[in-house]
């Protein structure tokens, strides 16, 4: 069900950018305001292009969003307070905490809606360390500052 609704939100997304653009290119003068002009099959063209909208909306939560596991040597405990410093040095606020699992936001309001308020990041405890979850380039950017702390904590 996340999955879909994610795709509906994409799709929504993808379709608002797509008519900010064509508002842009009559604006300024680069197209005709017909649609049958302005498209080479004209109205089909439209549904075409929702088409396409909306295959690329269904794709994209499937490499939109990943899991990967943080290694981090110690306890929960004495990995939790340099977990949520970290998260809050980039930005980051902690909204829930239930069973070893933290959830963050971005501390940003802006981010927030940028990101379709999608932006949650999980770090689930687990054997090792953490799974961080979320979307893509948030955990890929999130992911080595968080081995890091196993570097700081050894020294």
């Amino acid at each position: 069900m996340k999955y879909l609704v994610r795709a509906v939100k994409y799709f929504f997304y993808l379709a608002i950018i797509l008519v900010l653009v064509i508002v842009a290119l009559i604006l300024l003068g680069m197209v005709e305001t017909d649609i049958d002009a302005m498209f080479v099959h004209g109205s089909r063209s439209l549904w075409q292009m929702a088409g396409i909208l909306v295959i690329f909306a269904a794709i994209y939560p499937k490499f939109g969003f990943t899991r990967r596991m943080v290694h981090l040597g110690g306890a929960y405990e004495d990995t939790r307070s340099d977990v949520i410093m970290l998260m809050q040095e980039r930005g980051y606020v902690l909204i829930s905490e239930q069973d070893s699992v933290l959830r963050f936001r971005p501390r940003s309001v802006v981010a927030r809606v940028l990101k379709m308020l999608e932006d949650t990041i999980t770090l689930s405890w687990t054997f090792g360390g953490y799974e961080i979850e979320g979307l893509t380039r948030d955990v890929a950017r999130l992911h080595p500052a968080l081995e890091r702390i196993q570097d700081q904590n050894s020294l």
